[in-house]
């Protein structure tokens, strides 16, 4: 009886554990997400975060911000493009990807207007929704 029983539970367990596989794997390949992507995002939000810390440096010796890449001694990775924008009390830059049809990342510090909606935190590169061309 006992193996009667389990037999009739193998069946709905198999089922189920099928349907929550294919749950699972699905809204990666919904997403866009791939590992180019990533890879992408990776390196705008470690340039946006190298970008940080070549301002402080900066304003440490000049008291002031730059929107020159060259003055602040910084380069970007192959195919990142980064916009910086002065304010009167900080700087927010945004980076992009030639790789990429849409999507971009920025960070800000001080009190600027935030260049991206997804940016709430000070210093903290965030991005939008990112898709490859």
């Amino acid at each position: 009886m006992a193996s009667n029983l389990s037999q009739k539970l193998a069946i709905p367990l198999v089922i189920v554990v099928g349907g929550v596989g294919v749950y699972l794997a699905v809204p990666p390949l919904m997403c866009g997400c791939s590992t180019k992507d990533k890879a992408y995002v990776a390196a705008m939000k470690s340039d946006l975060r190298n970008l940080v810390y070549a301002e402080e440096y900066y304003r440490d010796s000049t008291r002031s911000y730059s929107a020159d890449q060259r003055a602040l001694n910084y380069n970007t990775s192959m195919g990142v493009t980064i916009e910086i924008t002065l304010g009167d009390s900080g700087w927010s830059a945004i980076a992009s990807h030639s790789a990429l049809r849409s999507g971009r990342c920025a960070v800000f510090v001080g009190t600027v207007p935030r260049p991206l909606e997804q940016t709430v935190a000070v210093g903290e590169p965030r991005c939008e929704r990112v898709e490859l061309k």
